[in-house]
């Protein structure tokens, strides 16, 4: 909730979303529009479905990207190192959302030394449409 990335989608949907795999050398360029969702039966799974050592993250008091003078967690003391209770993490929950995106678009690009090759699949009238692109 605290991350600039929901004040971004919430100010304008829009989103692209980049994947690199350094052992395919794949890259994957996603885009779409996204919402932010806090509460309701998809926001509620997914914080149910992480292990309490994921949901402590949200304990944390600082938003992300805050600055530092040095190496930090972020975390209270008290939570550091340990798995906390359910009841430790219910104020952590006012500060998880979750992002649901509709891709409209992707690109794959695979690299390599003789060429690289790219193509682009897209959601046209409901049908996925692709062709090839030049890199």
């Amino acid at each position: 909730m605290r991350s600039r990335k929901v004040a971004a989608i919430e100010d304008g949907p829009d989103l692209a979303v980049l994947f690199y795999d350094p052992g395919a050398k794949v890259q994957i360029r996603v885009r779409g529009t996204g919402r932010v969702e806090r509460r309701g039966v998809a926001a509620d799974a997914a914080w149910a479905e992480s292990t309490p050592f994921a949901r402590r993250c949200y304990l944390s008091e600082l938003a992300p990207g805050a600055t530092s003078d040095g190496p930090l967690s972020g975390l209270p003391a008290w939570v550091e190192g340990i798995v906390p209770t359910e009841a430790d993490l219910a104020p952590a929950r006012e500060n998880f959302a979750i992002i649901i995106a509709e891709i409209r678009a992707f690109d794959w690009l695979f690299l390599a030394n003789a060429g690289h090759r790219r193509a682009r699949f897209e959601v046209v009238n409901g049908k996925i449409e692709s062709r090839w692109l030049a890199p």
